[in-house]
């Protein structure tokens, strides 16, 4: 029996009553090699390692998945899956009325979405993923088909739109474009003039030579960190040679994207820690409209290269975590244990940009026995290193 009859038994009616029994069982934690004898008595060992993997796997899905305990996953795909939130917010770019090819589209994380804003269709060349991205149509009563072939082999005429989202190979700690497979260029070749086109990259590939300024680039993240890179092409794109950071919280998203070249403004860097810190969100370090965002605002680094931002006035931005100054401290250790005590200081959140681990880790053992929460920022500036004591503020946009 070969791997595609297995997947698309693990797929079928048959499987279901294991993976909902090994899913109840896993989460009332039953031990693991238990579960797999139960199993091995009813099917093969092949078999029986599919549903103990699909069941673990669509509980660590629900992060990203609505419906994760119906939906089918690899350990990879659900890795390199775009959340449904992230993957609505793309697809509503796309016209209702675009015919459109989600290429590579593993278990179709963005086809779902995509599925309900256009005509879709998914195409892999992995027979497993085109029968895994048709069952999570299925799951959620989604038109669309999916089709096992190669990206060349598609009929580019059949469609108005695409969606690509290139297997990932890293060089070092960046994806690169000549890495992916298929590769950036091969896409680039390959795809239609003037048709609206998205390209999911990793957040850290660097723009690639045969783009020049004819593409938008967008960085997406979630509440906590930059998820994916997006190259916008054709009618897709807002502003060729654009750059924006979008921050997508449930079914909303704030955004971020002034003027072409924004990414170029010069650092500025504070004299001294002013009364609020800020900490960008990570799509927006991403996209390098840091210190453009700054300087519209009247904000400045704390150091150069560090990702810390500080002004005299509060400010209410979803990009920027804002902390309000209690106290600037010298990097020292017991003078930073003898003000949070002082400040009946309980529950302490230690922050660190460019310092030394073994610092960091001399703060964490700091031992307060207060009530009142407080984070302790450490980062260089221009005259020494420093320890911040801060109030995390709410911003009342996206808390």
């Amino acid at each position: 029996m070969n791997e595609n009859q297995d997947v698309r038994w693990l797929v079928s009616e048959s499987a279901r009553p294991y993976l909902v029994d090994v899913q109840a069982s896993i989460l009332d934690h039953e031990n693991i090699l238990r579960i797999t004898k139960r199993l091995r008595r009813d099917m093969s060992p092949p078999r029986a390692a599919l549903i103990l993997e699909m069941a673990q796997l669509r509980i660590r899905a629900r992060r990203k998945f609505e419906r994760a305990d119906a939906m089918f996953f690899t350990r990879r795909s659900l890795e390199q899956a775009s959340g449904e939130f992230i993957a609505d917010y793309k697809a509503q770019r796309f016209k209702s009325n675009e015919s459109l090819a989600d290429i590579c589209c593993g278990i179709g994380g963005d086809l779902m979405s995509l599925a309900k804003q256009t005509k879709a269709a998914g195409i892999d060349q992995d027979p497993v993923m085109a029968i895994l991205a048709m069952a999570n149509l299925d799951v959620h009563g989604l038109p669309g088909v999916v089709r096992q072939m190669e990206f060349q082999a598609v009929d580019r005429a059949d469609y108005s739109a695409f969606h690509f989202d290139p297997n990932r190979r890293n060089h070092g700690r960046k994806t690169i474009g000549d890495l992916l497979q298929p590769s950036l260029p091969s896409i680039l070749e390959w795809i239609p003039d003037n048709v609206p086109v998205a390209i999911k990259v990793a957040p850290a590939t660097p723009q690639h030579r045969d783009m020049s300024d004819v593409a938008e680039l967008e960085w997406i993240g979630d509440s906590r960190e930059c998820k994916q890179q997006v190259i916008w092409l054709g009618g897709a794109e807002q502003v060729a040679g654009g750059r924006t950071a979008t921050m997508v919280r449930g079914a909303s998203f704030y955004q971020y994207g002034p003027l072409v070249g924004s990414q170029n403004i010069p650092q500025v860097i504070a004299d001294h820690v002013q009364e609020f810190v800020y900490e960008p969100h990570p799509a927006l370090l991403a996209s390098g409209l840091t210190d453009a965002l700054a300087t519209e605002h009247d904000l400045a680094r704390l150091s150069v290269n560090v990702a810390y931002l500080t002004g005299p006035s509060e400010l209410d931005l979803p990009m920027l975590t804002k902390f309000r100054v209690i106290d600037v401290l010298p990097m020292e250790v017991k003078k930073t244990a003898r003000e949070l005590e002082r400040l009946n200081a309980g529950p302490v959140e230690f922050k660190k940009r460019s310092v030394n681990t073994v610092y960091y880790d001399a703060f964490q053992r700091i031992k307060t026995k207060g009530t009142e929460p407080f984070v302790v920022i450490l980062s260089p500036t221009v005259g020494e290193s420093v320890a911040i004591i801060a109030k995390r503020m709410k911003n009342s946009t996206h808390e």
